[in-house]
């Protein structure tokens, strides 16, 4: 729709006139009428940008291995966690779509990890999803969280995608790069929830959207103490035959079927040692074992865990050239 459909300003007689009547007065108040409506849909729309822009709120961090907050009791469950990137579509009320990694929105044409192609075979499902719930919650917007995963599969039963080039690299998920659902948070007046993920699966598999794999769901310390050194489960998700050896990053644990707040919720994680990031617990002020802990900070995990932050093609094509001298950069840094 063009700007003229949204802000009609001058009347069909006077867009005749300006054909017909280039020197004439007529025209010059014309052409000032569609200048002043121009500028007013341009700001307009700046503005609507700018407010949705300043208002993300983005997914946090998850706690490695304990919960601080405190928790009702009830059942929990176990989910795989997914080695990818962090990616989220908020929906509101009137439709509006916008898509965001892990720190903020994403602007116009910029592209992450080739959303665009996973966007566009997952559209509607993102919109009914959200419609439904719009049609049994009341919220004025819905946030479908999951991590953008795969564009490899290294399977000889399952031809390679041209031109795909994966979002991680360890664990396999598919040969072109897919969405998986892992949480929905909704928009409330007394502030932002999270849905229980015992609905968000139901509402998954409504709507035929990829979602994580549920492995356990019981008592809380069942779930907190599950191994997190399994056969990654999502392939079976996108019908591709299983790989020897494919393990999971780990394991995410919290409760299954009531919602949580949407700060300081009652959640945690758990990763193999394959993945582990030189997550623990800091010396003491002044402790001589300082340098050795800062040093294991920086390492092969944590550089790609912040390369899947960005999601610049730029910065992948030269992230394999570039990675010792960020591990040097990085470790000078932290000391």
């Amino acid at each position: 729709m063009s700007l003229h459909n949204l802000y009609p300003g001058p009347n069909s007689a006077s867009k005749a006139s300006l054909h017909t009547s280039w020197f004439s007065p007529k025209f010059d108040m014309a052409e000032k009428s569609i200048e002043a409506w121009t500028n007013l849909a341009t700001k307009t729309l700046d503005a609507a940008v700018k407010r949705n822009m300043s208002g993300f709120a983005g997914y946090g961090k998850i706690p490695l291995g304990s919960c601080r907050a405190s928790d009702s009791g009830g059942d929990w469950c176990v989910t795989e966690k997914i080695h990818g990137a962090n990616f989220s579509v908020h929906i509101e009320r009137s439709g509006a779509l916008h898509c965001a990694k892990r720190t903020a929105f994403l602007k116009e044409h910029e592209d992450f990890f080739g959303h665009y192609r996973m966007l566009s075979r997952y559209r509607a499902q993102f919109l009914g999803l959200a419609r439904d719930v719009f049609e049994n919650i009341e919220t004025s917007s819905v946030a479908l969280f999951g991590e953008l995963c795969g564009g490899k599969y290294p399977h000889t039963g399952v031809p390679e995608e041209p031109h795909m080039r994966p979002v991680q690299t360890g664990v396999w998920y598919s040969p072109v790069v897919e969405f998986v659902l892992f949480d929905i948070r909704l928009s409330r007046v007394g502030g932002r929830c999270f849905m229980a993920f015992k609905t968000v699966a139901v509402l998954a598999e409504k709507h035929k959207l990829p979602s994580v794999p549920v492995l356990l769901v019981g008592p809380r310390g069942d779930c907190a103490n599950f191994n997190p050194r399994f056969a990654s489960q999502v392939f079976a998700a996108f019908g591709l035959p299983a790989i020897a050896g494919n393990f999971a990053e780990g394991i995410v644990a919290k409760p299954w079927d009531r919602e949580t707040a949407g700060e300081d919720r009652p959640i945690l994680k758990v990763k193999t040692q394959e993945f582990c990031e030189g997550e623990g617990c800091p010396p003491a002020a002044g402790d001589p074992a300082m340098r050795d802990y800062l040093l294991a900070q920086v390492n092969d995990n944590r550089l790609d865990s912040a390369a899947s932050k960005v999601g610049s093609l730029e910065l992948a094509d030269n992230w394999e050239a570039r990675r010792p001298h960020l591990v040097c950069a990085s470790a000078t840094a932290a000391l």
